[in-house]
């Protein structure tokens, strides 16, 4: 539960919110359920933390405040805070004060039934509940800090072998939360 409890408190002091507990509204292991059973489970919910265990062992996890009002796989992605959390190396990604770019939550263009979430630095590319194909494969992709277009190794996400500089990842499991906030 330290895992939860920190990103939980990263989320609070980067965006200035009071999320004092989560509700679990999605688990998911890879191919056990369709991608409506995840959708469904977080349409018009705000506050969502996902959890998603590799194959690799590592683990990361991300959050998106506003809701997402459709589970179409053509709907708009949604401009909303997001951040992402290397939970394996303990390293954040988010949007930092004075960045111009624009985070977003919400259908991936080129795999219509992957979701992306994107912050300043990095991005993650996924199958909402815990698919895999090698075709349409998951990814992490990480930037770097000086030229945005320029695409970085993202260890700190993945924590792969050294020497495996794929940005693909598989899905054991997924896990979704909605934060509960004290006004």
């Amino acid at each position: 539960m330290d895992t939860f409890k920190s990103f939980v408190d990263q989320v609070n002091l980067a965006f200035n919110k009071n999320i004092k507990s989560l509700t679990q509204v999605f688990t998911g292991k890879t191919f056990e359920l369709p991608r409506d059973a995840a959708m469904n489970a977080i349409v018009k919910k705000s506050n969502i933390f996902g959890f998603i265990k590799t194959k690799a062992g590592s683990m990361l996890g991300f959050y998106y405040e506003e809701p997402i009002l459709s589970t179409s796989t053509s709907a708009n992605k949604i401009q909303t805070r997001t951040m992402i959390y290397g939970i394996s190396t303990g390293i954040f990604s988010k949007k930092e004060i004075g960045d111009n770019y624009q985070t977003e939550f919400g259908p991936w263009q080129l795999g219509k039934f992957q979701q992306i979430l994107t912050t300043p630095r990095a991005q993650i590319i996924f199958h909402p509940s815990c698919l895999y194909y090698s075709y349409q494969p998951n990814k992490a992709q990480c930037y770097s800090s000086s030229n945005f277009d320029q695409q970085e190794y993202c260890q700190w996400i993945l924590q792969k072998p050294q020497g495996d500089d794929s940005v693909n990842f598989e899905c054991l499991q997924i896990e979704y939360y909605e934060g509960k906030e004290n006004k």
